[in-house]
């Protein structure tokens, strides 16, 4: 207790808020490629489509949980909201979560290893959506090291323990199971002590405080659950009209896109607070020319992630899981751009929650949800893995711009506003 305490006690330096954010950003979006590469090598195509589709499903529901908080928490510099009620909109929101779940799997009809398979991985992700507020509350007092450490070893601990688990029992369900109960466990033995270090964890239904909280989080949290139905549209309507194994495909190049993601959130999110005070203090010129150079960088990691697939992706991807994929490489070009388009939308999505915008995002989610929507089935019923792919690039492309001009009309209201007071 006593070296937990000197370690939460001591100024992290520059290096180690760096590394422990990159560690974090990097396992976040490596799970999904090793879990998915693990059931594959071990159980086959088949078993990995059906943990493919869990996965996917899972994300979609942790929107729920998350309620989209953390950005509005780790920017909440003047303490608009107590962590009581953080801590206390967390719970509900998981709760939530797992109801939301049991509506999807009743709706969708989905019975024996699918349904359980999709339980225990929504489980897994409503654990770590509770875990989630204790990061975000970590953040909000300068200790994003913290809260970098504790995604990378939870994330760690729980994908050794299913692939150990893989190897013994060779059953996906008992697997998904063990990951449940390590990432609970890490949640009881590290997350809510970070949690009591920095606040009294307690429950405080402040009916007022709640509401506000909602209001300010829901266009948000709206526009994250649009968000992951925009990336996981091709999925379910590749669920719906082509065979098991093709879910595990497509699962497979469109992990690559996760990379593009995971290098541009290394740039920015440390950045958040920062570009926070930019804005509220009217710093425009230093605001832009930040967000000018993380939209440079993002091109640039674009641009070396169509390379590298061009050249190595399709042989690189086929070795990795052991699967035979020379079939995809144009679709495999069609999600990489994609990706691309989608880590300039989570930056401006960003961007307009410091301007405190949010709400506006919904109109470029709606429109982009319902591309998806009107495509998904359509495309992939006559194009197969093709159509998925390009399901996917045409909904973020028009994601992206209209977030450009959202973003675009807020800041020519401020700059206006500053020449008329100047």
């Amino acid at each position: 207790m006593q070296t937990f305490n000197a370690w939460m006690q001591k100024k992290p330096s520059a290096k180690s808020v760096a590394f422990w954010n990159m560690m974090g950003s990097l396992v976040n979006a490596a799970v999904s490629v090793l879990l998915l590469m693990m059931v594959t090598r071990t159980l086959g195509d088949e078993q990995a489509g059906v943990f493919s589709l869990g996965f996917s499903v899972s994300l979609m529901m942790l929107t729920v949980g998350l309620f989209e908080v953390r950005p509005f928490q780790s920017t909440d510099i003047y303490r608009q909201f107590s962590f009581p009620v953080y801590f206390t909109f967390r719970v509900l929101t998981c709760a939530l979560m797992l109801l939301v779940t049991a509506v999807y799997l009743f709706l969708n009809g989905y019975r024996g290893e699918k349904a359980f398979v999709i339980v225990l991985l929504c489980a897994l992700k409503c654990i770590e959506a509770f875990c989630d507020v204790f990061n975000g509350q970590a953040q909000q007092n300068d200790r994003l090291d913290v809260a970098g450490f504790s995604l990378s070893v939870r994330v760690f601990v729980y994908c050794a323990g299913f692939f150990i688990s893989l190897l013994v029992t060779r059953n996906l369900l008992v697997s998904c199971g063990v990951m449940v109960v390590l990432a609970l466990l890490w949640l009881v033995l590290f997350d809510a002590g970070t949690g009591r270090y920095f606040a009294q964890c307690r429950l405080l239904f402040d009916k007022s405080a709640l509401l506000a909280l909602f209001k300010s989080c829901f266009p948000l949290f709206l526009a994250s659950f649009l968000m992951m139905y925009i990336n996981n549209a091709p999925k379910f309507a590749v669920d719906a009209y082509l065979s098991p194994e093709y879910q595990t495909y497509y699962g497979i190049i469109f992990m690559p896109a996760s990379v593009i993601n995971l290098f541009s959130l290394f740039a920015f999110r440390p950045l958040l607070t920062k570009l926070t005070a930019f804005w509220n203090e009217n710093k425009l010129k230093a605001f832009l020319s930040t967000v000018a150079k993380l939209i440079l960088w993002i091109f640039a990691v674009t641009a070396a992630a169509l390379l590298g697939g061009w050249l190595l992706g399709i042989p690189f991807l086929s070795l990795l899981y052991g699967t035979d994929l020379s079939a995809f490489k144009a679709e495999l070009m069609l999600v990489l751009a994609g990706g691309g388009f989608n880590a300039l939308c989570v930056l401006l999505y960003y961007m307009i929650t410091v301007q405190r915008k949010q709400k506006y995002v919904l109109i470029g989610y709606v429109g982009a949800a319902a591309a998806a929507w009107l495509l998904g089935d359509r495309m992939v019923a006559s194009y197969g893995m093709w159509g998925a792919s390009l399901t996917y690039l045409l909904s973020v492309t028009l994601l992206c711009l209209l977030f450009v001009l959202i973003f675009a009309a807020v800041l020519s209201k401020k700059m206006k506003g500053e020449k008329q007071v100047g």
